[in-house]
């Protein structure tokens, strides 16, 4: 690619997907206050005098669930309130490398293609692909770079920020990885990232891998709920 022709690629937001996800944890919190405001009045409802009286197992269950289910609402809606300050990014790539922005437009973290460092471990590349599985399957970058002291380190290009899924995380990771390729030509790129990405110069498809954020999100969410069900059903039997 000509150097003069290499074009600055922002980040999308897949907002449906997001705020959906958003609203799943929402959700979530708001049947847990649900079934606390139950428990609270099964407690009235009987007393707690004669409740602790004549079933105290009963009413120690209730008193574990409340504090464990209170515990767990107050850090949810904390987390939740700060998730566009902790997990909101803006990514941009130019010819001079990549840059991610937090939600006050600041830069947060850079990488410059000068930055980049040749491999210091044999057999790996100086730029390849990487899939993490915790928390949930995603897709990053590993390369490269000196650390203060000058000493090589292994590092990441990544472009998961939890809730805020982009919708062209593999058009960004292409792009990079076009920028290595145009800016710097001493580094290597593994085959199989050159072909996942489809940079081999073959006529071939977009390889695009489906990310599984918001699947990983539902399904936890929906373990969640259930749960919370299941428990509610369970008190009301022991009642």
């Amino acid at each position: 690619m000509d150097q003069n022709k290499f074009k600055i690629t922002e980040s999308e937001i897949n907002r449906p997907v997001t705020c959906f996800a958003i609203s799943l944890v929402w959700l979530s919190i708001i049947a847990v206050a649900n079934v606390i405001a139950l428990l609270f009045y099964d407690l009235f409802e009987h007393g707690f005098g004669e409740y602790f009286a004549y079933r105290p197992d009963h009413f120690f269950i209730i008193l574990i669930a409340e504090i464990l289910l209170i515990t767990l609402s107050f850090f949810l809606i904390i987390h939740m309130i700060g998730v566009r300050k902790r997990y909101f990014r803006r990514v941009v790539i130019d010819e001079k490398g990549v840059y991610i922005y937090n939600y006050r437009n600041k830069i947060v973290n850079q990488t410059l293609y000068t930055e980049l460092s040749l491999s210091n471990t044999p057999f790996v590349p100086d730029v390849s692909g990487k899939t993490n599985s915790q928390p949930s399957l995603t897709k990053s970058l590993r390369i490269f770079k000196k650390n203060k002291a000058g000493e090589i380190q292994e590092t990441v290009i990544d472009f998961n920020f939890g809730f805020y899924i982009l919708k062209n995380k593999y058009e960004l990771y292409r792009h990079f990885l076009q920028g290595v390729q145009t800016f710097r030509t001493d580094l290597k790129i593994s085959d199989y990232t050159l072909k996942e990405y489809n940079l081999t110069g073959e006529k071939r498809p977009l390889q695009k891998w489906v990310e599984s954020e918001f699947a990983v999100t539902a399904v936890l969410l929906a373990f969640i709920f259930g749960l919370v069900y299941l428990f509610v059903l369970l008190i009301k039997f022991l009642s």
